[in-house]
């Protein structure tokens, strides 16, 4: 009876630390997962970019498209760029912020 009274105290004891713990786990996975999503977004925006340019760069060097084509090419990137610049520069913001 005596062992089951130090578990019932040790426990006792103890429920604060456990607490905190998990809750901090359960604060570090939602930042995790807030986290994902911000590279996830990233990730799009740079392979849109990345599309865009590559486009206007292969058209540009390419003998088989005119001037028209590879300066819409180029507008179509620039557009773009200029569209999500703030968004681009806020989730670099971010994934720098939970990098440290």
């Amino acid at each position: 009876m005596f062992f089951v009274m130090d578990i019932i105290e040790y426990l006792s004891e103890t429920e604060y630390a456990v607490r905190n713990i998990l809750n901090l786990i359960s604060h570090d996975r939602k930042i995790l997962n807030e986290y994902k999503i911000d590279l996830n977004q990233l990730k799009e925006l740079i392979f849109q970019f990345e599309g865009l340019y590559s486009d206007f760069v292969s058209k540009d060097i390419s003998e088989d498209f005119g001037d028209a084509e590879v300066m819409q090419a180029y507008r179509r990137y620039y557009i773009y760029e200029e569209q999500n610049k703030a968004k681009k520069q806020e989730l670099i913001k971010i994934l720098a912020f939970h990098k440290r």
